[in-house]
C-alpha cells in the first residue's frame, strides 16, 4: 500500500496594498526606529483601515503596542498598560 505524501499547506499570497498605504507603513517603520511610537501607531492604523489583513502592519502595530505597554507597566500605569495589551490582543486573528 502506498502512503500518500502530505502536501504542505498552501499559503495565501501576500495582500496587495496601495502605494499610499505602503508608504505609510514604511514611514511608520521609520518612526519606530526614531522612537516616535505614538506617531507610528497612527500610521500603522491608517494602513490597517485600508488593508486590515496586511500582516506587516499588524505585526508592527503589535510590537509598538507591546513596547508602549511594557513602558507603561514599568511606570506603574497599569490601566494604560492594560489598554495597550487589549488592543494588541485585538490584532490576533481568530481561528
Amino acid at each position: 500500500m502506498l502512503k500518500e505524501s502530505k502536501q504542505p499547506p498552501k499559503l495565501d499570497k501576500p495582500k496587495k496594498i496601495s502605494s499610499t498605504a505602503l508608504k505609510a507603513h514604511q514611514e511608520g517603520e521609520k518612526l519606530v526606529r526614531q522612537d516616535k511610537l505614538p506617531q507610528a501607531i497612527s500610521l500603522f492604523r491608517q494602513v490597517l483601515r485600508e488593508a486590515k489583513d496586511y500582516l506587516p502592519s499588524q505585526q508592527a502595530l503589535g510590537n509598538v503596542l507591546g513596547r508602549l505597554g511594557k513602558k507603561a507597566f514599568e511606570e506603574r500605569d497599569y490601566e494604560l498598560a492594560e489598554s495597550y495589551l487589549e488592543e494588541a490582543h485585538g490584532l490576533i486573528p481568530e481561528e
